[in-house]
């Protein structure tokens, strides 16, 4: 009988590319509130839109963490928007999927494209912009909040 091996838990594969190391970091103004990327690409900060204000000034922040992951697809597809509540989720293909909280102030990407390809700076860079955007613009009695039915109310 043969026997299989196992894998050793040890230093598993980081499929969902949780922990790499976004060393890159810089900022840019939208709509008087500050971005705060972070991204393992330092290509991705060539097409951002000219600060023009002093960034100590705004009183609002925005997080945008942008992961490239070179060994995924690069190909983009029209964009599907998925938007619940506070949550918009974005997919362009099995080369692109990120997700925004408005309530949170924070967006996350999963990029098979670099910064400095034509595909992030006409498709996904302006699509980031304007969920971006949509979010800060987003009034606050429109934020989710889950609504419970009572046990009693139930069956009405």
């Amino acid at each position: 009988m043969q026997m299989t091996k196992f894998l050793s838990w040890s230093n598993p594969p980081d499929l969902l590319k949780r922990f790499v190391n976004t060393r890159f970091s810089g900022t840019f103004c939208v709509d008087g509130t500050d971005i705060v990327v972070q991204s393992n690409d330092a290509t991705v900060f060539e097409h951002f839109p000219p600060t023009e204000t002093d960034l100590r000034l705004n009183l609002r922040t925005f997080r945008w963490k942008l992961v490239y992951d070179p060994e995924g697809p690069s190909e983009i597809v029209s964009p599907i928007v998925i938007t619940y509540g506070s949550v918009s989720v974005a997919n362009l293909g099995l080369a692109c999927l990120f997700g925004i909280d408005s309530e949170r102030g924070e967006l996350v990407a999963f990029l098979g494209v670099r910064g400095g390809d034509v595909a992030f700076r006409e498709t996904v860079l302006p699509l980031l912009l304007e969920l971006t955007t949509k979010a800060l613009r987003a009034p606050a009695n429109s934020r989710f909040a889950p609504q419970l039915v009572p046990a009693d109310n139930a069956h009405e």
